[in-house]
């Protein structure tokens, strides 16, 4: 997002509304290994001439210079029990590339030169990240958006206050890659050849009834009919079939995030967000959610479009440098976003310095 120009008027420090705008999260043309947080118990094994493994019955060395395990007792131990059930808790010795985090960095920031009088934060990323960035893995869509507040304290004593709202994005189609080729590696490595084949029968079962039903409602005349198997009797009814595909489904739902995992459903959390010397933390998140309700074409309950086909540029810039403080008094202050209105005000000089009232009051046309 480039500056505004220098011939371009500027609101006086003591005038701002919003100080800056920015948006933070996972470049996209960066790897994911390159901004990978190594966790504290994989750096003391690398300083670790040899890591021992505990097992339920043995132990043996694995030495770290000869990464190659062939022998079966080198091999991770195994969630599941010798009846192919998981056992209770399920963890596995490797973690896996979803409990991975990176170092998140601002994407872009508008102005992109400091003021004067207030810099930009060059460690705004540890407040809209506090754990860390982490991928995010849901099978029914990106999850919902999140907001939250903090305070940034100068040197010289100054504050600012942000507001940010945590969005989720697919990953670029070269991180997708990474992302497929990390989950690809830690099943070889996490599980036996017995763990899959146990788990590709379950998906099997559970397709095949899945398809029965499918049918039984469909030709409600006809019962429905699975291929029997010695392992697994046919349900002779839609309830019977019901109640296996709640049984195969509760089986494998403690691996939908873990051992099922798919790039397909993996969103990788980008942040935007303001910095104020107001903290008016209501009005500002309500700002960010009826800008994104803007930008994403989103209809109102009355079915009108919030869009106006304005780019998000013009909204930032709108904010930054055009819109003033309120003054003091009964006059409140309108801001546009779409066809949302946001109204603010500033109690009397002559009743209390404090900020008394900030109205949030959504308008649809």
């Amino acid at each position: 997002m480039d500056p505004a120009p220098q011939s371009e008027a500027s609101l006086t420090p003591q005038h701002r509304f919003v100080d800056y705008f920015y948006q933070a999260g996972l470049p996209p043309s960066s790897t994911l290994e390159s901004r990978r947080i190594a966790p504290q118990s994989q750096e003391a094994d690398t300083a670790a001439p040899a890591q021992v493994v505990h097992g339920e019955e043995d132990t043996c060395v694995k030495s770290n210079e000869n990464p190659t395990r062939t022998p079966l007792e080198a091999r991770p131990e195994s969630p599941f029990d010798g009846e192919g059930i998981m056992r209770l808790g399920g963890h596995f010795s490797l973690p896996h590339p979803l409990e991975d985090r990176y170092e998140a960095s601002i994407l872009c920031r508008y102005p992109n030169t400091d003021y004067a009088d207030t810099a930009f934060p060059t460690y705004l990323s540890m407040f809209l990240f506090p754990d860390d960035l982490k991928l995010a893995h849901s099978v029914a869509g990106p999850p919902e958006e999140t907001y939250h507040s903090f305070i940034v304290t100068e040197e010289n004593g100054n504050r600012a206050y942000g507001m940010c709202v945590v969005m989720y994005d697919r990953p670029s189609p070269a991180q997708a890659s990474e992302i497929d080729e990390m989950f690809l590696e830690w099943r070889t490595k996490a599980l036996v050849q017995a763990d899959l084949e146990y788990i590709q029968h379950l998906q099997s079962q559970l397709a095949q009834i899945q398809e029965t039903i499918l049918h039984a409602r469909q030709n409600p005349r006809s019962p429905p009919q699975t291929p029997r198997s010695a392992t697994s009797p046919a349900p002779d009814t839609v309830a019977d079939a019901e109640e296996k595909v709640a049984l195969y489904t509760d089986l494998l739902r403690p691996m939908r995030d873990t051992v099922l995992a798919s790039v397909d459903n993996v969103y990788v959390p980008r942040v935007i967000g303001v910095l104020s010397r107001w903290p008016w933390y209501d009005l500002l998140r309500d700002w960010l959610c009826a800008l994104i309700c803007t930008l994403r074409g989103e209809k109102s309950s009355g079915g009108a479009e919030l869009g106006l086909g304005i780019p998000m540029e013009r909204w930032v810039v709108n904010l930054v440098r055009e819109v003033p403080v309120p003054p003091p008094g009964k006059l409140e202050l309108c801001i546009a976003v779409g066809k949302a209105r946001l109204f603010c005000s500033r109690p009397p000089v002559n009743t209390s310095s404090l900020l008394q009232n900030v109205s949030v009051s959504p308008h649809q046309n």
